[in-house]
C-alpha cells in the first residue's frame, strides 16, 4: 500500500510539472503568436503599399500653357470705365440718331408765293389815267393847279399845245419798263420847272405817237 501511494504521489507530481511546462508553454505561444501576426500584418501592408502604388497612375507633369490675353481684351479689363462711358455715350447719342420723320399724314402748310412788284403805269403798255392822276396829285403837293381849258378872259376852249407855251415835250419810245421811274421823275421836273419860274397852274397832254406803235408824246404846259 505504501508503494501504491507513493507512485499515486508521483504520478500526481509529475502531472502537475507537466502541467506547470504546458502552462509556461501555453503562455509563450501567444507572444509568438502575436509576433507572427505582427509580422504578416506588416508584409500585408507592405503588400498593400507595393499594390497600391503599382496601381495608382503616374501623374506626369504636364505644363499647360497659360492662354495669352490680347492687348485688345487687356485694353477693355485694364479700362473699363471708358467701355462704360462709350457705352453711355453711345446710349445718350442714340435718341439723337433718332430723327423725327414729319407726319405725312398732316398736310403741308402751303408756301405763299413771293408778291410781284406792282407794275408801274409809266412802264409799257401805258396807263394814262393814272399817270395823270399821279402827276397831279405831284403838283397839287408843290403848288401847282392842273387845268385843261382857258380861262374866260383868253377866250375859254381846251387847252393844246397848238399856240400855247410848253417844254420840250417827253417821248416815251424813249424810255423801257426799267426805266418807268425815269419817265415819272422827268415830268415831275417839268412841272417843278413851271412852278420855279413863277407859273402857278399847268396843262398835261398826253398824244399819241405816230411814228411809235404804243407810245406817246407828253406836254406840260402853260397856258
Amino acid at each position: 500500500m505504501k508503494k501504491l501511494k507513493i507512485l499515486m504521489l508521483l504520478l500526481i507530481l509529475a502531472m502537475v510539472f507537466t502541467g506547470c511546462g504546458n502552462k509556461d508553454s501555453l503562455l509563450e505561444t501567444p507572444d509568438v503568436q502575436s509576433t507572427e501576426s505582427s509580422v504578416v500584418t506588416e508584409s500585408a501592408d507592405v503588400t498593400e503599399t507595393s499594390s497600391l502604388s503599382a496601381s495608382e497612375p503616374q501623374i506626369s507633369e504636364t505644363v499647360t500653357p497659360e492662354p495669352q490675353i490680347s492687348n485688345s481684351q487687356t485694353q477693355s479689363k485694364s479700362n473699363p470705365t471708358s467701355s462704360k462711358k462709350a457705352e453711355t455715350n453711345s446710349t445718350q447719342a442714340s435718341p439723337n440718331s433718332t430723327e423725327k420723320k414729319p407726319d405725312s399724314s398732316k398736310p403741308l402748310a402751303k408756301t405763299d408765293p413771293p408778291e410781284e412788284t406792282p407794275k408801274s403805269a409809266f412802264a409799257k403798255p401805258f396807263d394814262i389815267a393814272t399817270m395823270k392822276s399821279e402827276l397831279i396829285a405831284y403838283g397839287n403837293s408843290i403848288g401847282m393847279t392842273h387845268i385843261t381849258n382857258f380861262s374866260e378872259n383868253f377866250g375859254g376852249g381846251q387847252i393844246t399845245p397848238e399856240g400855247t407855251t410848253w417844254l420840250p415835250p417827253q417821248e416815251t419810245w424813249m424810255y423801257d419798263s426799267s426805266s418807268a421811274g425815269k419817265l415819272k421823275q422827268d415830268l415831275c421836273d417839268r412841272i417843278k420847272r413851271w412852278k420855279n419860274r413863277g407859273e402857278s397852274t399847268y396843262t398835261l397832254w398826253f398824244e399819241k405817237d405816230s411814228n411809235h406803235s404804243g407810245d406817246y408824246i407828253i406836254y406840260v404846259i402853260i397856258g
